[in-house]
């Protein structure tokens, strides 16, 4: 009888632990449309966009959120390099630190811009990861944060 006792106290222990060591996250989504301007011609406005990004990253965090989801499945334009350090460069401006965590979610096919961008960011010092899983991302963000 003791054995059952003490497997059952050793499983309690467990699901304890796994409770308490769930991380709780507010969520914001922003789609490509929040942020990403173009000009006359159709192209993309960097200077526009990264003042959209500010505006809108700033209302989550003032909001406190700790985790912003960056859709950017419907983006068909080709942003440089440049373009997309850009947009990292604005971090710091917003107010992000390295306690916030951005997850850039991409189409499956053609995500290398997002993988550049969530690299910039993440030698930067931001928490930042590209995902084409939607489920992923989220488990992500409720997933303890790496020890640096």
């Amino acid at each position: 009888m003791f054995p059952k006792m003490e497997q059952d106290q050793h499983q309690n222990a467990a699901l304890e632990k796994e409770r308490v060591t769930a991380m709780s996250y507010d969520l914001h989504m922003i789609k490509t449309s929040d942020f990403i301007r173009l000009d006359g011609q159709g192209k993309p406005d960097m200077i526009e966009s990264r003042r959209a990004l500010e505006r809108v990253a700033k209302a989550c965090i003032d909001r406190g959120c700790s985790c912003m989801l960056l859709d950017v499945r419907n983006v068909y334009s080709n942003l440089r390099a440049s373009d997309l350090y850009h947009l990292v460069t604005a971090f710091p401006e917003i107010g992000l630190t390295a306690d916030h965590r951005v997850a850039v979610l991409h189409r499956y096919v053609g995500g290398e811009r997002a993988e550049f961008f969530a690299t910039l960011a993440w030698a930067r010092g931001w928490n930042v990861r590209a995902f084409d899983d939607y489920e992923e991302a989220i488990d992500w963000f409720s997933a303890p944060s790496p020890l640096s």
